[in-house]
C-alpha cells in the first residue's frame, strides 16, 4: 500500500507540474516569496534567484493533492484497532483532517490514546521532512 501511494502521489504532483507549467503556478507560491520584502541589491536579488529556482523545482498548480483522515484507514463500521497499523500511510497526506470517528467501542483508554499518539507522530514526522516550495 505505501508504494501504491507514492505511486498515485507521485503522478498527482506530475499531473500538477505540467499543469502549472502550462498555466502557472498556485497564487499562493508566488505571493509567498519571503524575497519581496528584503531590500534590493545583491542579498535581494540573490533571495529571488534562489525562490525562482524552487518555484520551478516544485511548480504545482494545486495544493493539497491527497486528503486523509487518520480514521479512513479503517474499513467501515467497527473501527478494528489492528488496522492502526496502517497509520503510516498517513505520511503521503499532504493535508490530514479528522472526521467522524468509527464505531471504538471495543476501544480501551490505553487504544484510543495510542491511535492519536501514533497518528500525531506520523504526521510530525511528515511535517518535519519537508520545506516550503520543496515537493518530496
Amino acid at each position: 500500500m505505501n508504494e501504491l501511494l507514492a505511486e498515485v502521489r507521485q503522478i498527482l504532483f506530475s499531473a500538477t507540474h505540467r499543469l502549472a507549467s502550462r498555466d502557472g503556478i498556485v497564487p499562493a507560491l508566488d505571493q509567498a516569496d519571503p524575497g519581496r520584502l528584503l531590500p534590493g541589491g545583491r542579498i535581494g536579488e540573490g533571495w529571488a534567484w534562489r525562490w525562482r529556482q524552487a518555484l520551478e523545482a516544485a511548480a504545482v498548480r494545486n495544493r493539497n493533492l491527497v486528503a486523509f483522515s487518520p480514521w479512513s484507514i479503517f474499513p467501515h463500521g467497527t473501527a478494528d484497532f489492528r488496522y492502526s497499523n496502517l497509520l503510516p500511510l498517513l505520511r503521503h497526506a499532504d493535508v490530514c483532517c479528522f472526521d467522524e470517528p468509527r464505531d471504538i467501542n471495543g476501544w480501551n483508554l490505553h487504544d484510543f490514546k495510542g491511535f492519536h499518539q501514533r497518528a500525531a507522530a506520523v504526521l510530525h514526522q511528515r511535517g518535519a521532512a519537508h520545506q516550503i516550495a520543496v515537493h518530496a
